[in-house]
């Protein structure tokens, strides 16, 4: 049986309780009375995958795309595999620490470190998530692809397993039902699905672009067609008005102006037929315990140490990929003189990247006098008697009280924003779903570095304050300049009045041109104190949308895109959104938020970028407004 859909229906028969006969050149197939009812089959049935077979014995042709192997298919696919089940514990003894500490030495290599086992190694099952889909790819109206996808995660943390580690779990089957005799790591399922279709759909959106590439020529060429034939219409319409009398010109205009609407719908008719959209269909759910040791282990830098604990798949002898125990990264650790974590939380390199030069221990940060601002008043005493005032007297003194904590504050938020900076910690107090908050989630503590044009591994040594101005409502900004070991840069903080402590809302490389919400159009340049660098850094791991607003909206500059993911973080999982592809949700992110932060571009300039008929980007410029709602007058 090398016909992979005839094998298809002798598994289902015999898993759904059915007998079956193997006779050469065809299978006798004897169905269970639930699958005859759900398939409407006959209690006895002969199938083959040989057409003169088929035609002379009067056999089913099983065949990819034949109606009952289709149907069967569709229905296994709605029922779904879920399953638990265990490997077999390996009968050969365990490594010695020695061995698992020259393994763990090679496969994780520690910058400034040195990683020892420190005790012995305990017997774990460690959980793993096998989780598989159908996903349906439409190229076009006449252009579809369905392809089978699967992923391997760690079912405690979502983290994806290397191939090599995935193929190797994909070829065991394993006992059903959980294992017995060693202490159990308990797994967090919700969790690890969700990480799981995000992989999923990362490798679809991949595979979908490049399809969407292929169909790129077929588009092109019924967009020139369409766009002959009403050039041809609109040159016959102007010879005509040539000749025509005055009082008939008109109509012509008219006519042109009918033909010019109806060639612009057929454009965008055109385009919504190459529109490229994707499906993810799950249908294999498996939580598979393997035998492992949990091998706790010290990394060392001089007297100071670090603790970890490895797994050491025991099936596969290898161990489990490490990753950062601050941020989940899986880029190489850093024995830092405070921490371990990787190259992004100890701001060295955003990329992994290694750097020989030592690490500056971080001083405490130099203020210098403010720069066309006049110092921060002294607390004035408390106490005394109290007075009772008229309603403008209290609205007045409550304007003065508010006046004095924003000159206070002045100086106190920048000077504590940076001293965070050159301490590697995100600063304490963020706004929450903020540019700020979206620029740590790309970049750790590194990221005010990035916004302003400064390397990750800079470490901010002297800071001065400027001025101040009202910004938006409540939002305050504060601007300055920033030296550190790498140079020097403006900066400019918006932050807000909230609590003890004042919320930074977002961090620019200059003061915006118009104040408000808006932002500052991009300059290049070789002065760092005017413009950023022109290539930041790209985050890892970047969903569909995400990567699309990196890759279109890079051409406003790093604020923006910033201000862009924080508004698709906002609003991501919204049921009103869910219909929306990536393509068009990403051209009306960025819409959406150029218009809230007076840039210019409608939907007409993002769908052009973005390769998106205009008429989805419109349709989900509308389904994100509603969704934003009243908080659009405060996204920043």
């Amino acid at each position: 049986m090398s016909e992979p859909a005839l094998r298809f229906l002798v598994d289902l028969v015999e898993a759904e309780g059915g007998i079956t006969e193997d006779r050469g050149d065809s299978v006798l197939l004897l169905v269970a009375p639930a699958l005859r009812e759900q398939l409407g089959l006959p209690e006895e049935l002969t199938a083959t995958d040989d057409p003169e077979v088929a035609s002379e014995e009067g056999a089913l042709l099983a065949v990819p795309g034949q109606a009952l192997v289709v149907d069967a298919a569709e229905a296994v696919l709605r029922r779904g595999d879920a399953g638990w089940r265990h490997l077999d514990w390996p009968s050969s003894p365990p490594p010695t620490a020695e061995r698992l500490e020259q393994a763990a030495r090679d496969a994780f290599p520690v910058d400034h470190g040195r990683i020892d086992v420190e005790g012995q190694p305990t017997a774990r099952w460690l959980p793993v998530l096998q989780v598989a889909a159908l996903i349906e790819h439409r190229v076009s109206v006449e252009q579809r692809h369905e392809e089978r996808a699967e992923v391997w995660v760690d079912a405690r943390t979502g983290i994806s397993l290397p191939a090599h580690l995935a193929d190797a779990l994909g070829a065991v089957a394993g006992v059903p039902g959980p294992g017995a005799g060693h202490v159990r790591l308990e797994p967090s399922i919700t969790p690890a699905v969700r990480a799981a279709h995000h992989v999923l759909d990362g490798r679809a959106a991949e595979r979908q672009a490049a399809l969407v590439h292929d169909a790129r020529r077929a588009l092109h060429e019924e967009r020139e067609r369409v766009d002959a034939y009403y050039r041809a219409a609109l040159a016959s319409i102007d010879v005509r008005r040539i000749s025509a009398a005055p009082d008939r010109a008109r109509l012509y205009d008219a006519q042109e102006e009918t033909t010019r609407a109806e060639w612009s719908r057929r454009r965008e008719e055109t385009e919504a037929k190459f529109a490229g959209s994707r499906a993810i269909v799950p249908f294999r759910l498996h939580l598979v315990e393997v035998p492992a040791l949990e091998v706790p282990v010290t990394v060392r830098r001089g007297p100071r140490t670090f603790g970890l604990d490895l797994h050491w798949l025991l099936p596969f002898a290898c161990f489990l990929p490490l990753r950062c125990p601050h941020c989940g990264a899986g880029a190489p650790l850093v024995a830092g003189r405070d921490r371990l974590g990787c190259r992004t939380c100890q701001t060295r390199a955003v990329t992994g990247g290694t750097s020989d030069r030592p690490t500056p221990t971080p001083a405490k940060l130099a203020l210098a006098g403010p720069v066309g601002a006049p110092p921060p008043p002294a607390d004035e005493p408390t106490g005394g008697p109290t007075l009772r005032r008229s309603g403008k007297s209290e609205r007045m003194a409550r304007s003065a009280l508010r006046d004095k904590q924003v000159q206070k504050a002045l100086h106190g938020v920048a000077m504590g924003f940076w001293q965070a900076v050159a301490e590697a910690e995100r600063y304490g107090s963020v706004a929450r779903r903020s540019p700020l908050e979206a620029l740590y989630r790309c970049y750790g503590p590194a990221g005010p570095l990035c916004a302003v044009g400064l390397p990750p591994d800079a470490i901010p040594v002297r800071m001065r304050a400027a001025g101040i101005a009202d910004d938006a409502g409540d939002v305050l900004a504060t601007s300055g300049l920033v030296t550190t070991t790498e140079g020097t840069a403006r900066f400019t903080l918006r932050w807000r009045l909230t609590g003890r402590d004042p919320s930074v809302v977002e961090v620019l490389h200059q003061s915006p041109p118009r104040g408000g919400s808006s932002l500052p159009v991009p300059r290049r340049g070789r002065d760092v104190l005017l413009a950023p660098v022109a290539d930041p850094p790209r985050p890892a791991e970047l969903g569909p949308v995400e990567a699309l607003l990196w890759q279109h909206a890079m051409a406003g500059g790093l604020p923006l895109v910033v201000r862009c993911l924080a508004l698709y973080w906002r609003v991501q999982g919204q049921r009103r959104l869910a219909p929306l592809g990536p393509g068009a949700l990403a051209a009306a992110v960025e819409t959406v938020t150029r218009r809230h932060s007076d840039l210019s571009g409608g939907p007409e300039t993002a769908a052009r970028r973005h390769g998106v008929p205009t008429a989805e980007v419109r349709e989900a410029c509308e389904a994100l407004e509603v969704v934003v709602g009243a908080a659009a007058d405060h996204l920043w």
